[in-house]
């Protein structure tokens, strides 16, 4: 429906039957406050509508307009307090978890303190090409908090909202179920990202045994959400389970490696006029186990090409791609630059 530009009316927008799927001409109205989309008011079209119903409809969403509005005023001023408090339950120093665990549990709003999982989603800062309206960003992040609170029981659940982020902790029942949580990441992936037409990510950290330990299961899904957005190959949704040895590289920043630390072999590989078709296929390579016909086939190039290139990369490098040590010396070294962010910068190394 968002291709036909509903996102952007501002005026009751007639929608044609869709026959593929049994859908019938409807009438949208969007519902708005002070021009912010809070929803849409549907009415199916039996027979054309007469101008004075489309104009009663409108009244409706202009009342209904006012609700919404009022009730996120509400919302947002309560989240407020709950971001607060899951910022400190989230906190490195045990003084500010504790204060936070503490208050949750005077304020009731959290039932369940055994069982604890973490899930974390991050709007992706738009690409050149895409353009991006920082407030549409924040109002569907809200949004999204307050559908995500009403899919679980009552206090299983919070959520914390950021400019370009949300954080859901779920307990009990909720945090034991892994795909329920999975589940529940693609849906706001999906959500999200049609809303703002921009990628979106999401990190899911493991489920830890009381609410005391959500912090360990916060940082699992802080470093599994940015190395989702490090990395698309891994693709939208990434669980701590899921990164093997990346969860011990994503720790790392640019700040900890400079690029003269990384192996010697690598930067000859880096500083060869050919180094960036050499780097994409021996990453390749090593992504694919050394499997020749898949790895030419997923880089579009004859096998003979491939063979030249590898001998060329064991040429310049120094290294044999039959040794293991060779090989965890490429693949970590690149994998590391990549998740410190310094690969367009080993790529653009002075040449020799």
């Amino acid at each position: 429906m968002l291709s036909l530009g509903i996102d952007r009316a501002t005026e009751p927008q007639h929608i044609p039957p869709f026959p593929p799927l049994e859908l019938k001409a409807r009438l949208c109205v969007p519902v708005r406050y002070n021009e912010v989309l809070l929803g849409y008011l549907w009415l199916i079209e039996e027979r054309p509508l007469t101008a004075e119903e489309i104009a009663a409809a409108s009244a409706v969403a202009e009342a209904a307009g006012l609700v919404l509005y009022k009730t996120d005023v509400a919302f947002e001023r309560r989240q407020a307090a709950v971001d607060a408090l899951v910022r400190d339950l989230f906190a490195e120093r045990a003084a500010s978890r504790n204060s936070a665990l503490a208050e949750i549990r005077e304020e009731g709003l959290l039932r369940d303190f055994k069982q604890v999982r973490v899930m974390r989603v991050r709007v992706l800062p738009a690409a050149q090409s895409e353009t991006q309206d920082p407030e549409k960003v924040e109002t569907a992040i809200l949004q999204m908090c307050r559908r995500l609170l009403g899919s679980y029981p009552e206090g299983s659940a919070i959520v914390q909202a950021r400019r370009r982020q949300l954080t859901l902790l779920v307990t009990g029942g909720a945090a034991t179920r892994v795909q329920s949580i999975r589940d529940a990441a693609v849906w706001v992936v999906d959500h999200l990202s049609e809303a703002t037409g921009i990628r979106c990510v999401a990190g899911l950290g493991m489920k830890q045994p009381s609410l005391r330990d959500a912090h360990i299961s916060h940082e699992q899904a802080r470093i599994a959400q940015r190395t989702a957005q490090i990395l698309p190959a891994l693709g939208d949704i990434v669980g701590w389970e899921d990164l093997g040895v990346f969860a011990l590289l994503a720790k790392l920043s640019p700040d900890d490696v400079s690029l003269k630390a990384y192996p010697p072999a690598l930067l000859r590989l880096a500083a060869d006029r050919n180094a960036e078709a050499l780097l994409s296929t021996i990453e390749t390579y090593l992504d694919l186990a050394g499997d020749v016909q898949a790895t030419s086939q997923a880089l579009h190039v004859h096998r003979a090409t491939l063979y030249q290139r590898l001998s060329r990369i064991e040429a310049v490098s120094g290294l044999s791609l039959r040794d293991g040590t060779s090989r965890l010396t490429l693949h970590l070294g690149i994998k590391l630059a990549r998740l410190t962010g310094q690969y367009d910068d080993l790529v653009s190394i002075e040449r020799t």
